[in-house]
């Protein structure tokens, strides 16, 4: 009798959710199993998290990522990574790969665990700096398109502090050539990653943040709510290494009760205002 021969199982995807602790919020005497909910960025991860659904990938769990000093003073033993080949991983906070003590705004402080340091040589393929008040982009990056984005390359943020509340996450300064103010005072520029194949488990890395809170869940908005979800799709299906650049006026009010996009001009007025997609090929 012939058997027919079984083609193997293409195992399941399944994506995760990936929140950074605040460990301003937690002090040192509380217990930490009390604190589990004080991370950043939720509700706009809960946004984009909603194409996920859609298209059918199951959720399976968030990962936290834990300041050192919290997991040693606390004793949290290191834990393997539940990840593997076609899972993907959404994160919603800005990758904190060069924040120091001296930030002025709150720094975002760093796990220094495994799923960190196996993010990290991904991420500097993409940013040679990424901070509060700086983001520069790899000189291997190049734009697909001409002009303006070359000024991308290197953005200096305000932060804030006493003088500059009102300020933000705006752009300060564009680096990537001759210094310059931007024209539109109240511009930002959101940064979407996808890293395709994260080594050496195979999943997939999808980042989509701002300099801030609110310019963060401007941006899951936009890429939610808009003519701007196309390149959320895109980060989901690139096949390479991918950033891209997208450049919007934080609203000056808050849509009461229902945030909405509806009836909100996110594009500048005077800056270059295209979406900018940087690969390495």
């Amino acid at each position: 009798m012939r058997t027919r021969k079984r083609s193997p199982k293409t195992p399941k995807q399944h994506w995760f959710s990936l929140y950074w602790v605040r460990p301003e919020e937690i002090g040192e005497e509380r217990p930490f199993e009390t604190a589990i909910h004080k991370v950043r960025d939720m509700f706009p991860l809960h946004l984009i998290s909603n194409d996920l659904t859609v298209r059918g990938i199951p959720y399976a769990g968030a990962l936290l990522n834990i300041p050192e000093r919290i997991r040693a003073s606390r004793r949290i033993p290191e834990a393997s990574l539940p990840l593997a080949g076609g899972d993907l991983l959404l994160q919603c906070t800005r990758p904190p790969l060069d924040d120091s003590a001296n930030e002025v705004k709150r720094r975002i402080s760093q796990g220094g665990d495994l799923l960190e340091e196996t993010l990290r040589p991904s991420l500097r393929r993409i940013f040679s700096n990424c901070d509060r008040g700086d983001v520069a982009l790899t000189a291997e990056l190049k734009p697909d398109r001409k002009g303006a984005p070359e000024e991308y390359r290197l953005i200096k943020f305000f932060q804030e502090n006493k003088k500059q509340l009102i300020r933000g996450g705006r752009v300060q300064l564009f680096a990537g050539g001759a210094p310059r103010k931007s024209l539109d005072s109240d511009l930002t520029i959101g940064y979407l990653v996808s890293i395709p194949r994260v080594e050496p488990l195979g999943f997939r890395f999808i980042a989509a943040f701002g300099m801030g809170g609110t310019e963060t869940l401007w941006l899951a908005h936009l890429l939610t709510d808009t003519g701007y979800r196309c390149y959320l799709r895109d980060a989901i299906e690139s096949e390479v290494e991918s950033l891209w650049t997208i450049p919007f006026l934080v609203p000056a009010f808050v849509p009461y009760p229902r945030i909405t996009t509806d009836k909100i001009d996110f594009t500048p007025r005077y800056e270059f205002a295209e979406v900018t997609k940087w690969t390495r090929d």
